[in-house]
């Protein structure tokens, strides 16, 4: 009775847009992280319960978790993978994966990220990324050769061009060559980064 007395909780929340009721929810289902088997369930009870109510799953909190697997907060791009490991990966994530298991700083984060691109991503796609991509390329490439890395791994339709733009020029700040040419952001921003980096 308390595990679906919760859910109808979450079910009425997750309806809310606001941050002040989504954060607690995300909160609760991150302490599930550490019970991978519990959290499954749960997940899967949780999706059912709305599937019957007809209530979208994914698409309420989608805006939240896109939020905070581009946030400057470690602890935030954590709480994302977790929900994300047990929720399933929406196609409009895969790119935001995609470039946290490339490009960020934090080895944690690349090895979750890329254990969920692995999990969910098309085997064509993945197999692709894996061929064409090598961790040190992170520190080795310069801005060209990413840039025209970039320019390759995006030919896929299931890759978002700006996404993957702007998050190599956040997180190596490299890339702004292949930012400029498929117009990603505002160009001064854009310029302004790599003047920042002596890149150009």
């Amino acid at each position: 009775m308390l595990l679906w007395h919760f859910v109808e909780s979450f079910a009425y929340n997750l309806q809310q847009t606001t941050e002040r009721k989504i954060l607690p929810i995300l909160s609760v289902l991150s302490v599930c992280d550490i019970l991978p088997n519990f959290q499954s369930n749960y997940m899967k009870k949780i999706k059912q319960y709305l599937s019957a109510k007809d209530v979208p799953f994914v698409p309420a909190g989608l805006d939240k978790l896109r939020w905070m697997l581009e946030s400057d907060s470690e602890e935030d791009i954590f709480l994302g993978l977790a929900l994300l490991k047990g929720g399933g990966v929406p196609e409009t994530l895969l790119t935001r994966l995609l470039a946290l298991s490339l490009f960020h700083h934090n080895e944690k984060i690349r090895r979750k990220a890329k254990g969920l691109f692995a999990a969910e991503a098309p085997t064509s796609l993945y197999d692709f990324v894996k061929k064409k991509w090598r961790y040190d390329y992170r520190y080795s490439m310069d801005e060209q050769q990413i840039s025209a890395f970039l320019s390759e791994i995006s030919q896929d339709k299931r890759i978002n061009k700006q996404e993957l733009g702007n998050l190599a020029l956040k997180f190596i700040h490299k890339g702004g060559k292949f930012c400029l040419e498929n117009h990603t952001g505002n160009i001064i921003d854009i310029l302004s980064s790599l003047c920042r980096q002596n890149r150009l």
